[in-house]
C-alpha cells in the first residue's frame, strides 16, 4: 500500500542549520459521512469555519449551516448550527469586524433574484441573527445576460464573477447584480433595515472585482467594457458606504494587444491603484507577458512589461528536452525582441504590496477535458484570490482550477481532472523593477479536488513554500530568488501513522501565520469502542 504522506522536510537558514516540521495542535469535530470539509478563514486571533450540507427529507432537502469558532492554536471555542429553507441557497461570505456575514437568496424560474437573507454571526459573542432584505430591485447574477447565453450553451450557467459582488461595511451591505444588462449597486442599510441607495452603474460590460477597503470605508468596484474594436478597456469606480459615486477612471494599457482583464488583479487605497494582469495577441488564446499599471490620485500614471522572454522561470517546469528546445527560443526571441509565448493556462492566484515590493504568486494548468472552458475559468477563482486576501488579515489560498466551490451554484458543471504544471513567483522592488522570479514544478500533476493545496509565507528576503500534492507535502525555500530547496519532501511522523485512516482526497493546506499552517481534512478515529469520521484541523509549525 502506498504510503500516505511520506515526508521530509530540511529547513535551511543561512547557513548549514536545519529547521524541524511538526504538528503542535489538532482539533476534531465530529461529522457524518461523504460530507464537505468546513471552508476556513483566518483572522488577527481566530480560525473560523462554515459549510453547508443538506439531507434528504421525504420531497425536499433540508440545508443546515455548521459554523465553528477556534482560536489561533486550533483550540475549539464554540460551534454554530442554524437551518435555511430547502430553497434558500446560501451563496456569499463576507467578514466585517467581528461579524460573520452569510447572503442567501432563492432563486426563481426566470434566474431573477428576489428575496434575500443576511445571516450575522458574532464570532464574539456567538450571536446569531436573521435579515430579511426587503425593497431592492430583482437582478440576475452578476454579468448573466439572458441575450448571451454563456460558454457550455446553458442560460442558467452563472456568469463570470459569480457570487463576488457581496461585501459589508460599517452596518452596510454592498451588493451588485444585472438589471436589464446594466449593472446595478445596491446598498442595504442592516441597522435601519431599508435600502439606502440603488445605483445603475453602467451598460454591456463585466464585473472584474468589488472589494471594499475597510480602513478608509471605500468600495472599489472594476468593470470590463465589450468594445466592438476589441480594445479591452476597464473602468474602475469608487463609492462610499452609502452608494455615492466618489471617482471614476477608465484604464486601456494597451491599444495593440488583449489584455487579459478577466484574469486581473488589483488592490490598492484611495490614494494609489495597482492592477496586475496578463495580455497576448489579440483573438488567440496565448500569454505573452504580465503587465503593471500603476496609478496615483495626483494624476501619475505607469505602465510596466513583464515579457515571458526575459521572465524564463516560466518554462522551468518543461521536461529536459522540451526545456532545451524553449531555451534555444527565447535565446533567439531575445535576440530578435520578439515575444515568447505560453500557451498553458495561467491563474493569478495572488498579489501583494508590501514596503520591500510586489509579490506575484501564479499558477500554470491544463485542464484535460475542455481546453475552452480551461481559458474562460479564472474569474471563478478570485472569489478566494482576490475578494478575500484583501478582506480578512491574512487568507491566501491557493485553489485548483476547479468550480465546485461553497460558493458557486449547484448546477455549475465543470469536468474535475486539471494537470498542474508550476507554481510562479515574481517579485518586484518598491520602483516596479523586476528583482527575481522563480518557478515550483508540481510533482504530481493530476488533481480533482476543489480545495486549497498550496500556500507560502514571504517577508522582505525569504519566500517559503508548501504544496500539497495528491498524497504528499513538499517544501521550497529561496532567499532573494536563490533556491536553497525546491520540492523537499515533508515527514510528519503522527500523519503516517493515521495514513490508513485519513481520506487524501479532503485534504487542503492553507498559510495560518508566520511561518504556521493548517492542514485540513477528513479522517475516521476510533472513540470508546466505536468509529466515527471527523473533520480535522492540524497546525504545522515549520521553522
Amino acid at each position: 500500500m502506498k504510503r500516505f504522506l511520506s515526508l521530509l522536510l530540511l529547513l535551511l537558514f543561512s547557513g548549514a542549520s536545519f529547521g524541524q516540521t511538526q504538528l503542535t495542535e489538532q482539533t476534531n469535530v465530529a461529522i457524518r459521512n461523504n460530507e464537505p470539509n468546513f471552508q476556513l478563514l483566518t483572522t488577527k486571533s481566530k480560525v473560523i469555519g462554515f459549510r453547508m450540507i443538506s439531507e434528504q427529507q421525504l420531497m425536499s432537502q433540508q440545508r443546515t449551516v455548521q459554523v465553528l469558532v477556534a482560536d489561533k492554536n486550533l483550540e475549539l471555542e464554540s460551534t454554530v448550527t442554524f437551518d435555511l429553507h430547502p430553497l434558500e441557497n446560501l451563496k456569499a461570505v463576507d467578514l466585517d469586524g467581528d461579524n460573520l456575514y452569510f447572503l442567501s437568496f432563492y432563486l426563481q424560474k426566470d434566474y431573477l433574484i428576489r428575496e434575500r437573507h443576511i445571516y450575522q454571526f458574532n464570532i464574539r459573542t456567538q450571536q446569531l441573527a436573521k435579515h430579511e432584505i426587503k425593497g431592492l430591485s430583482p437582478v440576475y447574477y452578476p454579468n448573466f445576460r439572458l441575450d448571451k447565453s454563456p460558454a457550455g450553451g446553458r442560460i442558467n450557467q452563472v456568469g463570470e464573477m459569480g457570487f463576488n459582488a457581496f461585501q459589508v461595511m460599517d452596518g452596510k451591505v454592498l451588493m451588485a447584480g444585472m438589471a436589464d444588462n446594466i449593472l446595478l449597486l445596491q446598498v442595504f442599510d442592516l441597522e435601519t433595515q431599508k435600502v439606502a441607495k440603488e445605483k445603475f452603474v453602467q451598460a454591456d460590460l463585466q464585473l472584474q472585482y468589488f472589494q471594499k477597503n475597510a480602513s478608509s470605508k471605500t468600495l472599489f468596484v472594476g468593470v470590463q467594457h465589450n468594445d466592438p474594436k476589441g480594445i479591452n478597456m476597464l473602468t474602475h469606480f469608487e463609492f462610499d458606504t452609502d452608494g455615492q459615486l466618489i471617482q471614476d477612471f477608465s484604464v486601456t494599457p494597451w491599444q495593440d494587444k488583449a489584455t487579459v482583464t478577466r484574469n486581473m488583479q488589483f488592490i490598492g487605497n484611495p490614494y494609489e491603484k495597482h492592477f496586475l494582469g496578463l495580455y497576448g495577441p489579440r483573438r488567440n488564446e496565448v500569454f505573452e507577458g504580465l503587465y503593471l499599471y500603476r496609478k496615483e490620485s495626483v494624476g501619475s500614471e505607469e505602465l510596466f512589461d513583464y515579457n515571458f522572454t526575459s521572465l524564463t522561470s516560466f518554462h522551468d517546469h518543461l521536461a529536459s528536452d522540451a526545456k532545451t528546445i524553449k531555451t534555444r527560443q527565447v535565446q533567439r526571441n531575445q535576440k530578435r525582441s520578439r515575444p515568447t509565448p505560453v500557451r498553458n493556462n495561467i491563474l493569478i492566484n495572488s498579489f501583494e504590496h508590501q514596503d520591500a515590493g510586489y509579490l506575484v504568486y501564479l499558477n500554470q494548468y491544463r485542464h484535460n477535458n475542455n481546453p475552452v472552458i480551461n481559458y474562460n475559468i479564472n474569474q471563478y477563482l478570485r472569489f478566494y484570490s482576490n475578494s478575500q486576501v484583501d478582506n480578512f488579515d491574512r487568507y491566501s489560498p491557493i485553489l485548483p482550477p476547479n468550480l465546485q466551490t461553497p460558493h458557486t451554484p449547484s448546477f455549475s458543471r465543470v469536468p474535475r481532472e486539471f494537470t498542474y504544471l508550476s507554481g510562479q513567483f515574481v517579485h518586484l522592488d518598491e520602483d516596479a523593477n523586476l528583482l527575481w522570479h522563480v518557478s515550483v514544478p508540481f510533482p504530481q500533476t493530476n488533481q480533482y479536488r476543489s480545495l486549497p493545496l498550496a500556500s507560502y509565507h514571504w517577508n522582505a528576503h525569504s519566500l517559503s513554500y508548501l504544496m500539497l500534492s495528491e498524497d504528499k507535502l513538499f517544501a521550497s525555500r529561496f532567499t532573494e530568488g536563490t533556491p536553497a530547496y525546491v520540492n523537499k519532501a515533508v515527514e510528519l511522523s503522527e500523519i503516517i501513522e493515521e495514513s490508513g485512516n485519513i481520506s487524501k482526497r479532503t485534504l487542503a493546506l492553507q498559510h495560518l501565520e508566520d511561518h504556521s499552517y493548517i492542514l485540513s481534512g477528513q479522517k475516521r478515529i476510533s472513540e470508546n469502542g466505536e468509529s466515527k469520521q471527523v473533520f480535522f484541523m492540524k497546525r504545522i509549525e515549520v521553522e
